[in-house]
């Protein structure tokens, strides 16, 4: 009865984010040559835009790929041309993360950084998807053998986002108080690290379980796991302090509740291993302590369980709270026992609290670089405008 399982590894599914048509050939006043580069560019940035929608993320992957060189290239070529080149130039994208119970709002900008950001994002998400498709396939016999590129996956799409936030966000600044979409805050970016670094771990835990480990070791990385979503979830509530009350600005529900569920119950299987590895070492009163922290963790977070609820989360994560809740009942007979044990054979005293249990986080992002750029000239007509 006092054996630890921990739960099915989740990959929060974001929705990825979505564009107009761009032609870049039509928005600018150059040359036929010039033109007919545009007519490439634009017709490889659709090619990405609809295998991104596809159902195998890898062949979406490579498309955006082949794109990014091409963007940073007329990126840099338009900003070496005087800024009345680029004055009507519409790029538009909705949100990521964005509460998808209302229509998405579609934002516009003439920010080069804009369509940069929005693409490496892309890039990011995809790379999530893809991740969760390989691990989907993973049986219980092989997953030792087969996790290692799923986990590789979530490590690139941290590295992503690390990327967006310390190279990109900072040179796209829009005033927040009119475009109020989550995007707009280059914090959005660390909460997206974060929460990817700690489904990582997540993987990390269910090896390191396989593995044999012991069960104090395993309870560290499962308070590892949970300080990742325990900055993610900071970072959130510093965010939402910024961001407007009206449901269609704010950030998802169903994202915010998913990665400070996570907090919470990591940190409470945490407390469920650093017990039964004191339990094991004839220690139970500090067994007690700890499962009663693990029971108390988790029995705060069964209400916020609505089977009926018509969001997304709830719905797509049935079987995580099931295994929550299948876990506070085992903490609560175990609880019982330790207690019943205490009495009749150890006679330890209970101490009203223990620390916190030591966080160990193993994975760790992969950086991301920056393509190759692809070199783009840009001849103009006979003055410096663009076409509106």
């Amino acid at each position: 009865m006092d054996s630890v399982c921990v739960p099915p590894i989740h990959i929060f599914t974001l929705d990825l984010p979505e564009t107009c048509p761009l032609s870049f050939e039509n928005q600018f006043s150059v040359d036929p040559a010039t033109s007919n580069e545009f007519k490439q560019i634009s017709s490889q940035r659709q090619d990405g835009l609809s295998a991104a929608g596809a159902k195998y993320s890898d062949s979406a992957i490579q498309a955006v790929d082949k794109y990014l060189p091409l963007l940073f290239g007329l990126k840099q070529a338009a900003e070496a041309l005087p800024p009345d080149f680029c004055r009507y130039l519409k790029i538009s994208w909705n949100s990521a993360l964005s509460n998808k119970t209302f229509p998405p709002n579609t934002y516009s900008h003439s920010n080069w950084y804009f369509e940069v950001q929005s693409t490496v994002l892309m890039c990011g998400i995809l790379k999530r998807k893809l991740a969760q498709e390989k691990l989907a396939l993973i049986t219980d016999i092989d997953f030792d053998t087969h996790c290692t590129e799923p986990l590789s996956r979530l490590r690139e799409a941290a590295g992503i986002f690390h990327f967006i936030y310390e190279v990109i966000s900072c040179q796209f600044i829009v005033d927040t108080k009119v475009y109020n979409y989550p995007e707009s805050y280059g914090s959005s970016f660390m909460i997206l690290y974060h929460m990817t670094l700690g489904e990582a771990q997540e993987v990390v835990i269910r090896r390191a379980q396989r593995s044999k480990m012991s069960d104090d070791n395993i309870a560290k990385l499962c308070a590892g796991a949970a300080s990742k979503f325990g900055l993610a979830a900071h970072l959130i509530e510093e965010m939402l302090k910024n961001l407007p009350d009206h449901p269609k600005m704010g950030l998802s529900l169903n994202f915010q509740q998913y990665i400070t569920v996570n907090n919470h119950y990591w940190k409470a299987l945490s407390y469920r291993f650093m017990a039964t590895h004191l339990y094991k070492a004839y220690e139970p009163g500090a067994a007690i302590t700890y499962m009663q922290k693990a029971f108390t963790a988790l029995d705060t977070m069964v209400p916020l369980y609505k089977p009926k609820n018509t969001e997304r989360y709830f719905q797509s994560l049935d079987s995580f709270w099931k295994k929550i809740c299948e876990e506070r009942d085992t903490c609560s007979g175990l609880l019982q026992e330790y207690k019943a044990k205490n009495t009749a054979i150890f006679h330890q005293q209970i101490p009203p609290d223990r620390p916190e249990v030591e966080e160990k986080v193993l994975v760790t992002p992969i950086n991301f670089d920056l393509p190759a750029v692809q070199e783009v000239k840009i001849t103009v007509q006979t003055k410096w405008c663009c076409i509106q």
